[in-house]
């Protein structure tokens, strides 16, 4: 919803005083943050049946790991159980570690951002705005594992085929 807020500006000269819209900051709402929820579990699951450094580390490990908000029941949790993972909607009281946020548009962010900065999770500690509930190795390996979670861009074949001919060309 937009607000209005009165102004006064000099318009040619005259002081005309008037209404100008206020653009509410972009905030993100809770379905992007309960999307991209979905789109860890997907990208989890496809990590677990194609990369073997990820296969290995979950292989043996039995752990639930629930995501929500602070304020709010609804979340969705992950079970990690002899190499399988799964996921559902809602929260598990009885899960290994507990992941809350203080709101969803800065769930979202940090989640969005959390590879590129690991320290992001400290720092929402610090600042009370995230509530990680539960055993220390949990955590930590929670924090390994999220570096896998980003999308690596491959190289173009126009890139890799340019510079293996470029070694060719300089034979000739």
């Amino acid at each position: 919803m937009a607000k209005f807020i009165t102004d006064i500006t000099l318009y040619h000269g005259v002081l005309i005083q008037g209404f100008t819209l206020k653009r509410p900051k972009k905030q993100v709402n809770g379905m992007r943050f309960r999307i991209l929820l979905v789109l860890i579990y997907l990208r989890l699951r496809w990590l677990s049946n194609n990369n073997a450094k990820f296969q290995r580390k979950i292989d043996g490990q039995e752990l639930s790991i629930s995501f929500g908000l602070i304020d709010d029941d609804r979340g969705r949790y992950f079970v990690i159980k002899d190499g399988n993972i799964t996921s559902s909607i809602g929260t598990i009281e009885t899960s290994d570690l507990h992941i809350r946020f203080c709101s969803a548009s800065y769930g979202y962010s940090l989640l969005t951002k959390a590879a590129n900065n690991p320290l992001a999770f400290a720092k929402g500690m610090n600042s009370h705005k995230i509530q990680l509930v539960g055993q220390m190795h949990h955590i930590f390996w929670f924090a390994e594992m999220s570096r896998y979670l980003p999308l690596r861009k491959k190289k173009s074949k126009k890139l890799r085929s340019s510079h293996n001919n470029s070694s060719l060309w300089s034979l000739k």
